[in-house]
């Protein structure tokens, strides 16, 4: 487990099945989200209840340009932010 945070963005189809919605998060150790030990050099595969473990209690956006200011805003009022800006779809 890591330490590094960074802004993360999950881009995933809407609840309802009609189109995108995005979920903006500051976290650390964001690599419990994967099931593949090898992140990033194999293909990840998302580990569902980490997913809404990290995500599940963000807000959501189907407005991609929104959610880009929310991790631009998060970035800019983070006082650390070892790994930058990650978007995960």
């Amino acid at each position: 487990m890591s330490a590094d945070n960074g802004i993360y963005i999950l881009v995933s189809n809407h609840p309802y099945g009609n189109g995108t919605e995005y979920r903006v998060i500051h976290a650390q150790a964001i690599e419990n989200i994967f099931d593949e030990p090898n992140f990033p050099f194999d293909k990840p595969k998302f580990n569902k209840d980490q997913l809404i473990s990290y995500f599940g209690k963000s807000r959501s956006t189907r407005n991609p340009d929104k959610a880009a200011f929310i991790a631009d805003m998060k970035f800019k009022n983070s006082f650390i932010c070892e790994s930058g800006l990650f978007t995960f779809t």
